[in-house]
């Protein structure tokens, strides 16, 4: 249509506003992130306490040194965040975790009374991160619901 103009003036108190309303979103969107990885550490940790069945017979006397040495703690990046699993189970000064559970890449896992009784970590931790971003997901949601009501 020939005449017709359209005009828009946005305010410096607007785009300011804009401005923090957008930084607050990331922030928010970085905090759900993080907790989301928190829980999902925790989860993989206490899938990875649990033992199996004693063997019949068995005469191993279990010392649960292995399910208390699992730790969790902010990586240290300054650009990640999250969270890093680690067990550092020792019998005289010799660690031993990755001879049970396997390591990061499903290696190491020698006995065979370990073989397909003992959780692989490298599975656990592979189960858990496709459950991990439905959990951010669905975190986002809710607080895009959220903000969609006030």
């Amino acid at each position: 249509m020939p005449g017709l103009q359209l005009k828009s003036r946005v305010t410096t108190a607007t785009r300011n506003k804009l401005g923090r309303f957008v930084k607050g979103v990331n922030t928010q969107i970085e905090k759900l992130t993080v907790e989301a990885l928190d829980e999902t550490s925790d989860g993989v940790i206490k899938t990875m306490r649990k033992y199996p069945k004693k063997l019949p017979n068995q005469k191993y006397v279990r010392t649960f040194v292995l399910k208390n040495s699992w730790k969790k703690t902010k990586s240290s990046a300054v650009t990640r965040k999250g969270f890093v699993i680690t067990n550092d189970a020792a019998r005289k000064g010799r660690k031993y975790a990755r001879y049970v559970i396997g390591d990061a890449k499903g290696n190491w896992q020698n006995q065979t009374y370990h073989k397909g009784r003992w959780k692989l970590f490298k599975d656990v931790l592979e189960k858990a991160v496709l459950k991990l971003k439905k959990s951010i997901n669905e975190k986002i949601k809710v607080f895009i619901d959220r903000t969609r009501k006030i």
